[in-house]
């Protein structure tokens, strides 16, 4: 039997009678005793379908892929072939990703309702406004691009201002919305009261971010090679945004599993989920950074390699939203965790 003194507030569950049976007061300190058993979990865990972790990648690789079109418009070296395949990219991933966010919702009205009031303290309300408004800058620059690409008929004055100021000054507007949408769902995920999530506040939003770059980076680079590629200079451009982007990526995401494995329920996950973190450290993020980093000699090489580095950093990508979402659950479903998480008490050996 292991007795863990808490110091801190008593969690509101446990006010309410809620608590675990094992936890009651000892001369003024509120200690919890394993016996053993589970009781009924304290926190009420995220009810999701299936695609809402796609739902956050895709709005990942949209943001990224804006950072990509800015960043080459603004200040490298205007490259058309990348600036059109990063509007493009940037749309598509944002309607998929609303879309699967309504399917959730069950009918479009329900986002409607969702603008119909501006709370600033609400991860929801800020994350809707902000869909809507970088939605609107992703569709008028893509629709300048495809005036720019002639699709709509001979209209030179959109293509002028696809090409001219009125296109940067909408790269610019963008970004701030496009990091937003990139980041907002970790912070959404940390502002919940889920213990693995909540205990991560602070890193979930910087990951996300970090990870969304590099799989808007790699969706991009994946783009134009498959468009017939670019100029060598414009490549090593590319390549320098995406380690940038992974190596962040991977070291947030170790020091966020290590974090999430100062919870108990870490310590009694299934046995394939492991293999599995390490299959996602190992070849969806370090394999495309060696990747990105290496000078490969030949077109067609550098071509393959692109390609692969782009496929397995948006694996990887799309493994990390999995992962943090399944650690959630499980967390939720863990009462040792919500105790532990609110308490803020330090780690204890479950060998």
């Amino acid at each position: 039997m292991s007795r863990l003194p808490i110091a801190g507030p008593i969690p509101m569950a446990q006010r309410e009678g809620r608590a675990s049976p094992s936890a009651h007061r000892r001369g003024g300190t509120l200690h919890l005793e394993d016996q053993g058993s589970q009781p009924a979990p304290p926190v009420k865990g995220a009810t999701w379908e299936w695609y809402i972790p796609i739902y956050f990648w895709l709005g990942g690789i949209s943001g990224g892929a804006w950072l990509m079109t800015a960043a080459e418009d603004l200040a490298g070296g205007r490259d058309r072939r990348v600036i059109r395949a990063a509007r493009y990219v940037a749309l598509g991933s944002l309607l998929g990703g609303t879309a699967l966010l309504i399917a959730d919702l069950g009918r479009p009205d329900r986002f409607l309702n969702m603008l119909r009031v501006f709370r600033r303290r609400s991860t929801m309300s800020l994350g809707a406004w902000g869909l809507t408004l970088y939605g609107g800058l992703a569709g008028a620059a893509a629709l300048l691009q495809v005036a720019e690409d002639g699709w709509l008929g001979n209209w030179p004055m959109l293509s002028r201002m696809s090409r001219g100021a009125p296109g940067r000054v909408l790269h610019a507007l963008g970004l701030p919305p496009a990091l937003f949408v990139g980041g907002y769902t970790g912070v959404l995920l940390g502002a919940t009261n889920t213990p693995s999530w909540a205990r991560r506040a602070r890193l979930l939003g910087p990951l996300f971010l970090s990870s969304a770059v590099s799989s808007g980076a790699a969706a991009v680079s994946a783009a134009v090679e498959l468009a017939g590629g670019v100029r060598r200079r414009t490549r090593r451009r590319l390549a320098r945004a995406e380690r940038a982007a992974l190596a962040s990526e991977l070291a947030l995401t170790i020091v966020s599993e290590r974090e999430a494995h100062r919870l108990v329920s870490a310590h009694h996950e299934p046995g394939v989920l492991r293999p599995a973190r390490g299959l996602m450290l190992a070849a969806g993020m370090a394999a495309p950074l060696a990747l990105a980093m290496t000078e490969h000699r030949g077109k067609t090489r550098r071509r393959k390699a692109g390609l692969a580095s782009a496929a397995l950093a948006l694996a990887g990508s799309l493994g990390l939203r999995y992962l943090t979402t399944y650690e959630g659950y499980r967390s939720a479903r863990t009462p040792d965790d919500t105790w532990r998480h609110t308490a803020r008490l330090p780690p204890r050996d479950h060998e």
